[in-house]
């Protein structure tokens, strides 16, 4: 039992889920961005000090430090996110496959996949 116990202890401190897309997703004003959101659990506060590694199509785009967008000390909440959307011909409903990879500062990471089309 105490294998099993510490185990569990060495598992992620942080961990990300429920990577969807806010209301609205996408505004008219600028389509080729997706407005996001993913909720996080960070018990041990590493996230203030991290940053989210972005991918669309697995293209990086820049990282976003997470210092002001996560509340310290905090050991949940969502995080808002804007990503850009990259088009190379102009269909509407196109799809984009979103990876996003909560990095901290001690090399800890959990990553949330979304699948989403662009509406143009």
């Amino acid at each position: 039992m105490l294998a099993t116990a510490l185990l569990a202890a060495c598992g992620p401190s942080v961990q990300l889920a429920d990577l969807r897309c806010d209301t609205p997703c996408q505004e008219a004003a600028d389509p080729f961005t997706a407005r996001l959101l993913v909720d996080y659990v960070d018990p041990e506060d590493l996230l203030p000090q991290g940053a989210l590694l972005i991918s669309v199509n697995n293209r990086a785009v820049p990282s976003l430090p997470l210092a002001g967008r996560v509340t310290a000390g905090a050991e949940t909440g969502s995080i808002a996110l804007q990503v850009p959307l990259t088009v190379n011909t102009l269909e509407t409903d196109q799809l984009y496959r979103v990876r996003v990879v909560a990095r901290t500062a001690e090399g800890d990471s959990a990553a949330q996949l979304l699948d989403l089309r662009l509406s143009l």
